[in-house]
């Protein structure tokens, strides 16, 4: 046990020194298009990832070339059009005229602010062009894998729309491929004050099932080409699905438990992540600053890893002297070890996350445990089900047609169970505005208590 906290340690030594490098070196402003700010331009560049699309336009991001259209590519632009072309896809290239402005903070009205301009400057953007004009658009002819796998991805949304009504669709897609973009507005503020909101912005643990799917699908295949096959199925669906922080987080982890698994090595989890996160920052320090899916991901990882296990012990134990009490019996059934594990796993990510998500949001779920202890067992058979009949519906809608069924069924006890639990007057508890130094305080004191727990353990073991 000394020794991988030995590792760690010197693994975070290297991290802090990484990150201060790259944080020296990363650009602060966009020298390119600077002297524009304020001014209505003219730019051509090629639409970068995946638009948003809805009834009110579209917004993408732009790879602005230096001059003429052609040549080198300088600087991102996030590009909001009122209108929708289908030809804004990933690659195309693509004339807007508008007003270059830079992004602004947003007020939520009730003294929570949301930084923003620091959010797009992470990506690269530091400039916006609203109620930009479409001037012309020319989709990309060249073989290109982002676009394959977003046109895949959105005909598995269309094969599964139309299977499925609305909202279950919108939650079926929510769950397997699309996040929460999908989902009203509505319906994702239902999901958050019941605590539920996770399974829908294309967690850790979504993108782990999948992942785990993908790997054993190829299993039947010699070890070696087996890890090729499953690590290369894992890369493209996190491409598919976006490439978010969180998504790249778990792809790292799940890449390197394939490589454990190759090796014969054990896989430790909190080194795994630990070395996900330390090529994340390098790639882009802003990300532990400015990016709240990294940091809520990032920190219930280490809640899940450190505290759930420890949560687990203790109330398996307790639960345990009450059954021998009441059956006679000291072991405990599938069910009973099922829910422990959930409970223990809500707690651990709860007691990581909760000083920042009252930093973003100032709301606290009163109902997230027994709500997470009804749905979470079905999320994983929900998943699989809606990726058969989403799969089927490519070949027929008929063949779909009982395992949507089956989907519709499992979608709409979800959805059910949230609208009761969210429509209660208690179900979330707004605690204002929480200031970064008393966020700070409080993970601090989460630090301490980890720390006096190793070192009282490290004393138990001699």
């Amino acid at each position: 046990m000394g020794s991988r906290y030995v590792q760690l340690a010197g693994i975070f030594f290297v991290s802090i020194c990484i990150i201060v490098y790259r944080f020296s070196v990363y650009p602060v402003e966009d020298v390119h298009l600077q002297k524009y700010e304020g001014k209505k331009i003219t730019l051509c560049g090629q639409v970068f990832g995946e638009p948003t699309k809805s009834t009110y336009g579209t917004k993408f991001v732009l790879h602005v070339f230096a001059e003429n259209c052609e040549g080198k590519k300088v600087s991102y632009v996030q590009v909001n059009t009122s209108s929708f072309d289908p030809g804004i896809t990933h690659g195309a290239k693509i004339k807007v005229e508008g007003k270059l402005t830079k992004p602004e903070e947003i007020d939520d009205g009730s003294g929570r602010v949301f930084d923003y301009p620091n959010y797009l400057k992470k990506d690269g953007i530091y400039f916006i062009v609203k109620n930009a004009k479409v001037i012309s658009v020319v989709s990309s002819e060249q073989f290109s894998i982002r676009k394959t796998l977003y046109d895949f991805k959105q005909k598995c949304i269309a094969s599964v729309e139309a299977l499925l009504p609305v909202p279950h669709s919108f939650l079926a897609t929510g769950l397997v491929i699309s996040g929460k973009g999908s989902m009203s507005k509505d319906l994702q503020e239902e999901f958050q004050r019941v605590g539920l909101i996770h399974i829908v912005v294309l967690s850790g643990s979504n993108v782990s099932i999948i992942g785990e799917v993908i790997v054993k699908i190829f299993s039947f295949l010699p070890r070696v080409l087996g890890a090729l096959f499953g690590g290369l199925g894992v890369v493209l669906f996190s491409l598919m699905v976006g490439g978010s922080a969180t998504v790249v987080r778990s792809t790292v982890m799940s890449l390197i438990a394939i490589f454990a698994r190759l090796t014969g090595r054990t896989n430790s989890a909190l080194i795994s992540l630990t070395v996900a996160g330390v090529l994340m920052l390098f790639w882009n320090p802003l990300l532990v600053l400015y990016d709240p899916s990294f940091q809520l991901s990032f920190l219930a990882s280490i809640g899940l890893i450190l505290y759930a296990p420890r949560i687990e012990e203790k109330l398996s134990d307790k639960y345990t002297v009450f059954v021998r009490l009441v059956r006679k019996k000291s072991e405990l059934n599938v069910f009973e070890k099922s829910v422990l594990s959930i409970v223990s796993s809500s707690l651990g990510t709860q007691i990581t996350t909760l000083p920042i998500i009252l930093k973003i949001s100032g709301l606290v779920s009163v109902v997230s445990l027994p709500v997470n202890i009804l749905l979470l067992p079905l999320i994983p058979y929900t998943m699989l089900v809606v990726c058969i009949s989403g799969v089927l519906g490519f070949i027929s809608q008929t063949l779909a047609t009982i395992p949507a069924y089956v989907s519709w069924i499992f979608l709409e006890i979800i959805l059910s169970t949230v609208h009761v639990f969210s429509g209660l007057n208690f179900a979330a508890v707004s605690l204002g505005v929480v200031s970064t130094p008393y966020m700070i305080g409080m993970y601090s004191v989460i630090f301490a208590e980890y720390m006096w727990y190793i070192k009282r353990k490290h004393r138990s073991s001699f």
